[in-house]
Parts: structure tokens; C-alpha cells; sequence
């Protein structure tokens, strides 16, 4: 078991969250990642907070349990519905006009990403919120930076994200029904090879 104290802060402010990180190994090959942690009260929301995985680009096939089968957010999932789903990294991503972030799925209970031979990692959340969930070909840094979709030229790589909660775009006011504005927070999931 290894347990880590994180905080987010700027140089000559207090920090905007305070949490411990503890991550569990277990003889069968399965890492628990387990976050709890305080937000301070007049802080701004976070727009994302979570894991980011990244993995070879031959790991292009996910499949999740949770609200799909297009992109879903806390406050846009009535339009889907909760069911096993599988897709390609490829195919999530979603190519508006000005590239945004998408391609998450809300309240994921389990996922996974496999290449074509089977073999890969699934996430188990082991609490009782869920995790936001995608895989694409694309980073944070370059969806922002880009101003219109044909300038996105794909990574060599599939990044997967196992987040807490999220917001669902680039805006620089944060809605209120995404933003990550809770003072208290916990959230756990299993990581395990795939067999």
C-alpha cells in the first residue's frame, strides 16, 4: 500500500483542494486507487478531477457499463440510458466544428480497453457514485488549443480517464450542475489486468 497527501495550489495562495491518495496491490494483480479529500470553501470549481491513463495505441477497443452509448454527462444523460456498451477509441470521439471536450460516459460502474488480441485493463469503481469514463486519441492540451477539427492530428497512444467528476467543456465559466464544487469528496475503483 503506498499513501499520498496531494494539494492544488497556485504560488502564494492556499490550497484550492486538499486529499489523500491511497493505492492498495493486491496478490491477484489489482491495484485499488482510493481519494478522499477536502476542497476549500471559496475555492473556484475544478473542471476535472481524476486519473489519466495512457496506453499504446493498439489498445483501441472499450467497453463500459454506464450511461451511453453517446457521450453523457452529469447534467446531459437523459437522453441515454445505462447498459453495457463497446466502441472503439476511434469512434468515441466526437469531431464538433471547434474541437470540445467529449466522448465521456457518466456514472461508468465498469469499463475496459483491450487491443485485438483481448488483453488490456478493466476499472471496477468500488464506490457508489461511479466514474466518468472515455478513451480517446486526443489530449486536454490539444483539444483546447485547436481551433477548428482538421488540425487535430492523432496521438500515437490511447488515453483513458477514470475521473471523479468533470466538466463537459471549454467554457471559462463552469455550469453548475458539472462543476466539481463539493467541499468533501471520496471515490475508489479497481484497476486489473484483463486475462
Amino acid at each position: 500500500m503506498i499513501s499520498t497527501d496531494i494539494s492544488f495550489a497556485a504560488a502564494a495562495m492556499p490550497p484550492a483542494l486538499r486529499a489523500t491518495a491511497v493505492y492498495t496491490f493486491t496478490p491477484g494483480g489489482a491495484l485499488n486507487v482510493s481519494v478522499s479529500g477536502k476542497r476549500t470553501e471559496n475555492a473556484p470549481p475544478l473542471p476535472r478531477f481524476g486519473l489519466e491513463l495512457t496506453m499504446p495505441k493498439s489498445f483501441e477497443n472499450a467497453e463500459y457499463l454506464g450511461y451511453g452509448p453517446q457521450e453523457s454527462y452529469s447534467d446531459m444523460h437523459g437522453a441515454s440510458r445505462i447498459s453495457l456498451f463497446a466502441q472503439t477509441a476511434t469512434d468515441s470521439f466526437v469531431h464538433f466544428i471547434r474541437p470540445q471536450e467529449c466522448a465521456s460516459h457518466y456514472a461508468v460502474k465498469y469499463a475496459s480497453v483491450t487491443d485485438g488480441d483481448g488483453s488490456g485493463l478493466k476499472f471496477r469503481d468500488t464506490g457508489d457514485k461511479g466514474f466518468c469514463f472515455k478513451a480517446i486519441h486526443f489530449n486536454d492540451i490539444q483539444i483546447s488549443s485547436a481551433a477548428h477539427d482538421d488540425e487535430l492530428e492523432e496521438l500515437d497512444a490511447t488515453l483513458v480517464s477514470l475521473d471523479y467528476k468533470m466538466h463537459a467543456n471549454n467554457q471559462a465559466k463552469l455550469d453548475p450542475g458539472r462543476a466539481f464544487d463539493e467541499t468533501e469528496f471520496s471515490f475508489s475503483y479497481d484497476i486489473m489486468p484483463v486475462e
